[in-house]
């Protein structure tokens, strides 16, 4: 079947203040269909994640920011690899990016 229609917009990896706290990543759903994100992870090079399972349920055609939160998974400011990684395991969505300047955003190059 078709991989679920969450994407990752944009990385913030290294944001003005606190980064345990204030690192974002921002998904968005481009599918038709609300889609839980209970059991969704995000996942760095080194195996570390963040879990959504407190954001609750994305509506269709909307994005949404998620924070750091003092998670265990840190965005390098020196570059990472992120995949979006479904309950089942699956990745969903990748995104790579390079050296991080203070407050600098990074999108998908495709």
């Amino acid at each position: 079947g078709d991989r679920p229609p969450i994407r990752i917009l944009s990385l913030l990896p290294n944001p003005a203040g606190n980064e345990r706290q204030n690192e974002t990543i921002t998904i968005s759903n481009i599918g038709t269909e609300d889609v839980n994100l209970t059991g969704w992870t995000f996942r760095d090079r080194a195996g570390k994640t963040w879990k959504l399972d407190d954001w609750g349920t994305l509506p269709p055609r909307q994005d949404r920011v998620i924070k750091r939160n003092g998670q265990p998974m840190w965005l390098n400011n020196g570059g990472d690899a992120i995949d979006l990684v479904n309950p089942a395991g699956q990745v969903i969505d990748s995104m790579s990016y390079g050296s991080a300047e203070e407050g600098e955003v990074f999108f998908p190059s495709s």
